[in-house]
């Protein structure tokens, strides 16, 4: 279950909040995997797909990462409350390199739904592509995680 904001205020260390922030990312990822096998479903239901159950999908994972986001800018508020700016301008720079992987995902999933319809404008190079940027985003997230744990 995701940490809420009014529950990252009451976290009183730096620890603490570097702790929430790792069990946040970690619910990200999961989320994020949810959000991978509901789309490889919803794709092999094809050509008869099953829209609500998708729908009702992208409305609950919606909702997850709504919530862990604003859990991030909580913990980024508060470390700015405890004098660690620093890690606060690093928290900001994770929270928007997994805007951009989801930004990412989303545009993918898009494409990979009209490649598996026909469009030919769809070209596996292009399918590559945004996969190749997706794994780079997510090596970027973990990179400014790793960076935060040792700025500690």
């Amino acid at each position: 279950m995701a940490l809420h904001a009014p529950a990252v205020a009451e976290l009183e260390t730096v620890e603490e909040l570097v702790t929430a922030l790792k069990d946040l990312q970690a619910e990200r990822f999961q989320a994020f995997d949810l959000f991978e096998e509901g789309f490889s479903a919803h794709l092999k239901s094809a050509p008869h797909y099953q829209v609500p159950v998708y729908q009702a999908l992208v409305h609950d994972i919606t909702q997850a990462f709504t919530t862990l986001s604003l859990a991030v800018c909580a913990v980024r508020d508060r470390l700015r409350t405890l004098g660690r700016a620093d890690l606060s301008v690093t928290v900001q720079q994770l929270q928007d390199a997994e805007e951009e992987k989801l930004k990412l995902t989303v545009a993918y999933q898009i494409a990979r739904q009209k490649h598996t319809d026909g469009d030919e404008s769809v070209l596996e190079d292009s399918l590559h592509a945004l996969k190749s940027r997706i794994a780079q985003a997510s090596q970027r997230s973990f990179d400014i995680f790793s960076d935060l744990r040792e700025e500690l």
